[in-house]
């Protein structure tokens, strides 16, 4: 009788009778439509060896026909939701999803119920190789299997477990997403990376990066891979020399030029400074082409116009009878030039004795000096603050601290002098101005062959 409409299925059926001295089994198939039944006599059952799908105990009739009735669907097949009698000489086993029977050496068949005394029954499961006589054998097993009768699947190599897998103690295990030992995926080619060097992180079953460090020189960690530098990207700023990482842009200088930041508006160099080459520089207490402070708004003014003077840090317009005067190093002994510091020529004594420069100022006849102002570039590495002392033709003129940015070598910084007064002065000849630091080495800076800039101001 086979299945005839939807719902009618074929069921490989075991039965166990169980009599007062003996207990067998048969198995066979039985077809059962849907809705309906089936008999089944046990005695004129020829039995089989098919997978079980169903099992029925008739305790105490063993001869009794059996009926069977198709109801729910029948439960995926394992070792857990069938009955699969193996006896006292094997085991149940899910192995390639079908259960079935495992045999101990000396017995085969699907219940492991029949002897095994010598190769002529060819007990060597999957191709093995049976090697015995007359009650006695062993079987070799071929690459991937083994046990007694070669009927357990193992393996030798990462490459016999097939995809996302590799072999450890002779069983197949799926690579792991996070272990950086065995990184892998389902879709991954037989074996598992072992993630190191550059990407020495598993994620997702793929090798990555995990920081800037591990990509080496002028490279940077992004989206789990290394990827160089750029030359333009102000997020990724660097060269292939770079450091291992790249540089991020700051805000005063946003932009990457090859492979450098910079800044390319003054906006962007915040108070008091500008945009010079690249680089933000301080605005000038009196540069007329950048005339600003530290508290000024970003970027620094050009005085122009109405007001083409810069005085400290503001444009105004010039006084009437003021003018400026160059200074030079004419007429003072032992100046010379200092050469420890490259760029701008620098002048100086020694590391102990004055220095200053020297000017002439014929003066405007009928006009009385009022005032008297002086603006150099100094480099001084003293502390920020300490003192030194101004002369004017010999006399005392005053005192003004290092510059804050004072203790650092072969940096130039804007000093503007005015003086507790002006006895000393001489109008119509030469005067000269001479500095004593507090004992460490200093020099002038020689800005195209003026040292400093002495402005005067006479009464109208």
């Amino acid at each position: 009788m086979a299945p005839q409409g939807t719902g009618d299925v074929s069921l490989t059926v075991e039965v166990q009778r169980a009599s007062a001295t003996e207990t067998s089994y048969f198995q066979g198939t039985v077809d059962v439509p849907a809705k309906g039944s089936a008999t089944l006599d046990v005695q004129s059952w020829p039995g089989g060896s098919a997978p079980i799908d169903a099992t029925v105990q008739q305790a105490g009739q063993p001869d009794a026909p059996v009926t069977l009735t198709n109801g729910a669907s029948q439960p995926a097949a394992t070792c857990d939701t069938k009955i699969l009698r193996c006896g006292d000489h094997g085991v149940c086993s899910d192995a390639n999803g079908t259960p079935h029977c495992e045999c101990n050496l000396g017995y085969s068949g699907a219940a492991c119920d029949v002897a095994v005394t010598d190769c002529a029954q060819n007990p060597c499961q999957h191709g093995g190789t049976c090697r015995g006589g007359a009650g006695a054998f062993s079987c070799k097993c071929p690459s991937g299997y083994g046990g007694p009768t070669c009927a357990i699947e193992v393996c030798t190599s990462d490459a016999t477990c097939g995809a996302g897998k590799f072999c450890d103690g002779g069983a197949c295990h799926t690579c792991e997403q996070a272990d950086a030992n065995r990184c892998g995926d389902a879709s991954a080619p037989a074996g598992c990376h072992v993630c190191s060097g550059a990407t020495p992180m598993c994620q997702a079953g793929a090798c990555v990066c995990a920081a800037d460090a591990s990509c080496g020189t002028g490279k940077y960690c992004g989206g789990g891979a290394c990827n160089a530098c750029s030359l333009t990207d102000a997020n990724h700023c660097g060269k292939a020399s770079s450091p291992a990482g790249c540089t991020v842009c700051p805000a005063e200088t946003p932009e990457c030029s090859s492979g450098a930041c910079v800044c390319c508006a003054d906006a962007s160099c915040g108070l008091g400074h500008y945009c010079a080459s690249g680089a933000c520089a301080a605005c000038s207490q009196t540069d007329a082409s950048h005339c600003g402070s530290s508290g000024d708004p970003a970027g620094c003014q050009v005085c122009s116009g109405p007001t083409p003077m810069c005085f400290m840090g503001a444009c105004i317009p010039a006084p009437p009878n003021s003018y400026a005067i160059a200074t030079t190093s004419s007429g003072l002994s032992g100046l010379y030039s200092n050469n420890g510091c490259p760029g701008i020529p620098r002048y100086q004594n020694d590391c102990s004795a004055p220095f200053g420069f020297v000017w002439t100022d014929a003066g405007l006849s009928g006009h009385t000096l009022t005032s008297m102002s002086v603006d150099f570039e100094l480099t001084s590495c003293a502390t920020p603050g300490s003192t030194h002392t101004v002369t004017l033709n010999g006399t005392p003129i005053g005192t003004f601290g290092a510059p804050p940015a004072g203790g650092t070598c072969c940096t130039q910084q804007t000093v503007s002098f005015v003086p507790t007064t002006l006895a000393p002065y001489v109008i119509g000849g030469s005067n000269t101005l001479m500095i004593t630091g507090p004992g460490s080495c200093e020099s002038l800076d020689d800005l195209g062959g003026t040292l400093a800039t002495v402005s005067v101001h006479y009464s109208p």
